[in-house]
């Protein structure tokens, strides 16, 4: 039977995700218990630059594991739309 794990403040694992570099929002977190000791995850990260993804998701799931012992997610990232407005200069 699945259910909310009490042992784990969501707005702890929100504020340490949202803490690591080049992550500019966390939205959609889930975290649930499958069985006795087995937690699982699933976000939405949202990543500043997108060249630094990859390393967004290795930092995300070292956290989540070490703070955490989560060790089961599903971390989906995000491109900040922001990054989409680049200026261009004309000669």
């Amino acid at each position: 039977m699945e259910g909310a794990p009490g042992h784990i403040n969501v707005d702890e694992v929100r504020s340490a995700l949202m803490d690591l570099p080049n992550v500019s929002s966390v939205h959609d977190l889930h975290v649930w218990t499958i069985t006795s000791g087995f937690v699982a995850l699933s976000a939405h990260v949202t990543c500043a630059e997108p060249a630094k993804r990859d390393e967004v998701l290795e930092s995300a799931q070292r956290v989540l594991a070490e703070r955490f012992g989560i060790r089961h997610s599903t971390i989906q990232i995000d491109r900040d739309p922001s990054c989409d407005s680049v200026t261009h200069a004309r000669p």
